[in-house]
């Protein structure tokens, strides 16, 4: 799930999973806290605020 997001692949997503402990933890993370994990920098913290945050349209 976290690898589907755009910017992420299995590295960094393993590396958010490890860092935070599960799915749910990772997408409600600030973006400070997710560049905090060793390979995400701030387009990548960014883009996953923006997909967890935006309205379905």
């Amino acid at each position: 799930m976290v690898s589907s997001v755009a910017e992420i692949g299995p590295v960094t997503a393993r590396a958010l999973l490890e860092h935070f402990g599960s799915v749910e933890t990772v997408m409600s993370a600030s973006e400070e806290e997710l560049m905090d994990v060793s390979g995400v920098g701030e387009v990548t913290a960014d883009r996953i605020r923006e997909i967890v945050g935006s309205e379905y349209t």
